[in-house]
């Protein structure tokens, strides 16, 4: 394994050493039923303020700060993205699909090069 596989973190567990058959670490019963999703809890709260109530919208502000603020805290990446892809939608991309007669010309080309070998 080499000296990477020693290091530990503070909590003790090994940086580099892939599960093995048997191996504590391994959630073999998933998520505990009836537990929610820190996201799933944001969509249902920014589900019920579409009715324009002042007081349900501020109370919804707090949670996402309170969320966003606990994300950045623990330096969970993936869930600010996820915050911010929710609260303000995700950014569209721009796909050019417009091709010129060259392009074209050029295809058939190589289909001609192709029927030909």
């Amino acid at each position: 394994m080499g000296e990477d596989a020693d290091k530990t973190v503070e909590n003790s567990r090994v940086i580099g050493r892939p599960f093995v058959k048997g191996d504590p670490r391994i959630n073999r019963q998933g998520r505990p039923p009836g537990s929610v999703s820190i996201i799933d809890e944001l969509k249902r709260q920014l589900d019920e303020i579409a009715d324009e109530d002042p007081q349900k919208r501020k109370k919804v502000v707090l949670l996402v700060k309170k969320i966003l603020l606990k994300a950045i805290n623990d330096g969970d990446t993936q869930m600010i993205r996820d915050i911010i892809d929710r609260v303000h939608g995700k950014a569209t991309q721009p796909i050019d699909v417009n091709t010129d007669d060259e392009v074209w010309d050029k295809l058939g080309e190589l289909e001609k090069q192709i029927k030909n070998e």
